[in-house]
């Protein structure tokens, strides 16, 4: 499930200075966004659905790549001796 979390735009900038991409306005033209949205990224950061769009549309990788703190608020996984008792099987969902 997404969030409201953001991530600074740093990567996506870098991202379009290897396309060869520094002005605001080519950096908009990249993402296929406005400039005002390019500007407003680079002072509040990207929204976490946003951010999970352009890296798999645009950027063509997994937001992990873009960003290697995407995964930090995820749930820590189960350990073989958890207590699993009480969760319902898949089928009676």
């Amino acid at each position: 499930m997404l969030t409201d979390r953001h991530y600074p735009f740093t990567p996506l900038a870098a991202w379009c200075e290897r396309q060869g991409e520094t002005s605001l306005r080519k950096m908009a033209i990249l993402l296929h966004v406005s400039q005002s949205a390019v500007r407003h990224w680079i002072k509040e950061g990207v929204l976490e659905p946003t951010a999970d769009r352009l890296a798999t549309y645009i950027v063509g990788e997994h937001p992990v790549v873009v960003w290697p703190e995407w995964n930090d608020d995820l749930p820590p996984t189960l350990d073989i001796d958890d207590d699993l008792s009480d969760l319902r099987p898949l089928a009676a969902l």
